[in-house]
């Protein structure tokens, strides 16, 4: 009789990319004001590596024959 396991692996786990929008202001114009504008604030994508067990496999087990 032959003991064969199947082949476990686990699936890839990745998050998925996050980033804020851009956030300005609207310019204000009196009477000589100077224009304020906030710069754009962007976070990193932040991926994690994909992560795989490797196989496992058990060698055939067999019995002599008996005469």
């Amino acid at each position: 009789m032959t003991y064969n396991q199947t082949a476990q692996h686990s699936t890839a786990q990745h998050s998925t990319a996050q980033h804020s929008t851009a956030q300005h202001s609207t310019a204000q114009h009196t009477q000589h004001s100077t224009a304020q504008h906030s710069t754009a604030q962007h976070s990193t994508a932040q991926h994690s590596t994909a992560q795989h067990s490797t196989a496992q496999h058990s060698t055939a087990q067999h019995s002599t024959a008996q005469r």
